[in-house]
């Protein structure tokens, strides 16, 4: 083959399209490797912008480096000519040289391949540009709701839009090839009077108005398309019933007129902008921007009805449509009503000519409720992994907690021993204040062990009046040395409900000790606003009946920043003397477990409220549960 290239050097040099001349390199099972040039014209060198003296004698590896990552495996491909005489005729685009190329590649020598290759991009570029003129007419036409026609001069149709079709109740296919007057006339000769008729004659557009043997009136509109000399090859047949509607107009303001109604009904709020200002305006985004009129708007900045943190956005995007004409893509933003309510809202932009003037034609979309919806599930998962978190902690809790209960009981018995055996001295006094660490922790160990197995109690119907009246008897001696109100609001004839009293008593205790916290932080002393609230209520929701129980202090509320934090377990502000951060994680479990809820209102330095819901009746079968107490 190299001989043959020599032979024919002058040719190869000025044929006008690129040729190359490789080497295939394999491995010891004969698979392409890489391919090296030998040999390339002057066409080659232009076509791609490699140049003959520094790629000759190289790998396309080392000349191309990131070939080996384009979607096409060029070295497969030819390897295949080169070690199977397979001959290629493909067209390819190469990602290294950006370009389009049709390539031939043939071989008559065993690890040898020449490649002919031209370059069409242009030819590509002209080709997508024509699909997409093509696709961009069917979109178009199909979106028209005339019908319309592409006829020959002897009133075939030749092409069709859907509404078309549909006008006669036919299939789109089945039209084509018919002439249009039996389609739409059932007549066997031309409508006397069709202005599409009279285009043949005129060569010149026309219109008019055809009735019907059946008392159908149509308003057609007649357009001749010409060949380079000026003849007439084929009509355009736009045609609308407009039997109960006589009178419509045929100009460019007929398209207008439809346009702007379909604006006007469109859901999404449409406006104009021009030089910044409002030019036209939808229902929608009259609705949107919560105005009465349109004059309201009109004239008026746009830059007004959107957030000041949005402006620099908004300048940038009008830049954008100024300057290169090109749409501004979707995005979120907030808009702001007359009443200065904000809105999220969805925004995008094309520009537009719009009474000679050039602008903006905007889409919003009002999209508050999805992202109220969205907020809601990311609150939900926060709310699962927090669950998750809890469970995981139980876990390690109960295991921590029985690691430890075992050698706290051992130092509490040899502490007591000592004591026994030491009435007095530093001794005595050692070993008491062992016993008090150790039951101290032992209290945090059952507080650990209690937080894991969230233990069954057995359960029943009480009065929630009862479980608070317990519940006071045991802490309200305190209250009264803290010189703190107590108030109570508990109606008498609330229903009972199920639950595990205990538990229940177990988390207004964590309530009102928190609460007496809060107050004796704020206030050393007496003061008219040391006071605890307890209410409780009924309420239904769901189709069920609730009790809420609500335990409210004027302390110093809790900062915005622990929110998320106070059911966790181990998580405290007080001192470590006087908390173990289990309450709130345990009632949280507590209150889940009677499935409930335990929220929380507060505002720093004035309030805290707890709200305890709880449902009357949770599906707890206490038959069942006194049975398999007594088992």
């Amino acid at each position: 083959m190299i001989a043959e290239i020599d032979k024919n050097r002058l040719l190869i040099e000025h044929l006008p399209y690129g040729f190359a001349y490789h080497q295939m390199v394999l491995d010891d099972d004969g698979k392409p490797l890489d391919y090296i040039f030998l040999d390339v014209n002057p066409a080659f060198e232009e076509m791609t912008g490699l140049i003959k003296d520094q790629i000759v004698g190289r790998k396309v590896t080392e000349v191309l480096v990131d070939i080996q990552d384009s979607e096409f495996n060029w070295i497969e491909a030819f390897g295949k000519v080169a070690t199977e005489e397979e001959v290629l005729d493909f067209e390819q685009y190469s990602e290294p040289l950006k370009r389009w190329y049709e390539v031939k590649a043939y071989s008559d020598e065993y690890g040898f391949f020449v490649t002919i290759t031209q370059d069409i991009t242009e030819r590509k570029s002209i080709q997508e540009g024509l699909e997409k003129s093509e696709y961009e007419k069917h979109l178009i036409l199909n979106s028209i709701s005339e019908s319309v026609a592409y006829l020959d001069t002897e009133f075939r149709i030749i092409w069709a839009n859907q509404v078309a079709a549909d006008s006669i109740g036919k299939p789109l296919e089945e039209i084509v090839g018919q002439v249009c007057y039996k389609l739409w006339s059932k007549r066997d000769e031309p409508c006397r009077g069709c202005p599409v008729l009279k285009v043949n004659t005129t060569k010149k557009p026309e219109a008019g108005e055809v009735t019907t043997d059946f008392g159908q009136v149509r308003y057609l509109q007649g357009y001749p398309t010409f060949n380079k000399y000026n003849e007439v090859i084929g009509l355009v047949q736009i045609g609308t019933d407009v039997t109960e509607r006589k009178r419509m107009e045929c100009d460019l303001q007929e398209s207008e007129n439809r346009f702007r109604q379909l604006v006007e009904m469109a859901p999404d709020a449409i406006f104009v902008r021009i030089d910044k200002y409002f030019a036209y305006v939808n229902q929608s985004a009259m609705r949107l921007f919560g105005v009465e009129s349109e004059e309201e708007l009109l004239g008026t900045s746009v830059m007004e009805r959107f957030q000041p943190e949005y402006h620099d956005m908004i300048n940038e995007r009008m830049h954008l449509l100024n300057t290169t004409s090109q749409a501004a893509p979707r995005i979120e933003e907030v808009s702001l009503r007359l009443d200065g309510t904000l809105v999220d809202v969805e925004v995008e932009a094309i520009p537009i000519k719009y009474q000679t003037q050039d602008g903006a034609l905007v889409y919003m979309r009002d999209i508050s409720e999805r992202k109220k919806l969205e907020k809601q599930k990311i609150k939900e998962q926060a709310i699962l992994r927090h669950q998750q978190k809890l469970e995981a902690i139980g876990v390690l809790a109960s295991g921590v907690a029985h690691e430890i209960n075992n050698p706290i009981n051992g130092i509490m018995n040899y502490a007591q021993l000592i004591l026994d055996n030491v009435k007095v001295g530093d001794n005595a006094e050692y070993a008491g204040e062992i016993i008090r660490e150790t039951e101290r922790i032992s209290t945090i160990v059952n507080n650990l062990l209690h937080f894991s197995r969230q233990e069954k109690q057995s359960h029943s119907l009480a009065r929630i009046e009862d479980i608070i009246q317990h519940t006071l008897s045991l802490i309200r001696t305190l209250f009264r040395r803290d010189q703190i109100i107590l108030e109570l609001n508990v109606p008498e004839d609330l229903p009972r409900l199920k639950c595990r009293s205990q538990q229940i008593q177990q988390v207004l205790m964590n309530l009102l000790t928190n609460a007496r916290d809060a107050l004796n932080n704020k206030y050393k002393g007496y003061h008219d606003d040391k006071i605890i609230r307890i209410g409780c209520s009924m309420f239904h929701r769901d189709g069920r009946r609730w009790l809420r129980i609500t335990v409210e202090d004027k302390g110093s509320g809790i900062p915005k920043s622990n929110y998320d934090k106070i059911f966790e377990p181990f998580f405290t502000t007080k001192p470590r003397d006087q908390g173990t951060g289990l309450g709130l994680s345990i009632s949280y479990g507590i209150v889940k477990d009677h499935h409930g809820a335990i929220t929380f209102k507060t505002k720093l330095g004035e309030y805290t409220l707890f709200r305890l819901d709880l449902p009357i009746d949770n599906g707890w079968d206490i038959d069942n549960d006194i049975n398999n107490e007594n088992e």
